[in-house]
């Protein structure tokens, strides 16, 4: 193969743009999983809007947030790599399942208002990633939302340990140096 150059780059990536968009609009857009995506990521965020304490909103929204960056970022590399792919998206560019991604955040964010011991966090958030990655994706991948080509579930049963408690522990930092705004109490 010749040397790759920018032109070339840009060129592929129109093309795969191109094909991204036509593929979105003939087989994705206002179909039954397109609107399944949809309306999940509505009720995860009605869901969270109820549940979120008032008072500890910005904390949580902080762990939330920082999670679905995290989950994007994660699900856009591992897409490039060729470990997997969504094949219905709610749009056709940028964040490939934000659906779930929003809803790893919203349900991490919420076992951190629940759980605020390390002890009681671990047990939940192991039991949440084993829900993550021996349910949701299975059944992701029997309804044709999700492919998995280099990547195997229990892959990602500690990725979602490793997650949920690495930001447990940021936002824990992060709620004492910020003070009691930050953390709901002042």
């Amino acid at each position: 193969m010749d040397d790759a150059k920018m032109t070339d780059i840009y060129d592929a990536q129109e093309t795969l743009s191109d094909l991204r968009w036509q593929y979105w609009q003939q087989e994705v857009v206002f179909s039954w999983r397109w609107w399944l995506l949809l309306t999940a990521s509505l009720v995860m965020i009605g869901v969270w809007l109820k549940l979120a304490r008032k008072n500890e909103k910005p904390l949580l929204l902080l762990y939330a947030l920082i999670t679905l960056l995290i989950a994007v970022t994660l699900d856009v590399v591992g897409a490039e790599l060729l470990l997997w792919d969504y094949p219905y998206m709610v749009l056709p560019w940028g964040a490939r399942l934000f659906s779930a991604d929003l809803g790893l955040g919203i349900i991490l964010s919420l076992l951190y208002q629940y759980f605020r011991s390390w002890s009681g966090f671990a047990a939940a958030s192991t039991c949440a990633a084993a829900v993550f990655a021996f349910v949701l994706e299975p059944l992701l991948i029997w309804l044709n939302i999700y492919n998995a080509y280099a990547w195997e579930h229990y892959y990602s049963f500690p990725c979602y340990i490793a997650l949920a408690c690495g930001l447990k522990a940021f936002t824990d930092y992060a709620a004492r140096r910020g003070g009691n705004q930050l953390a709901g109490r002042g």
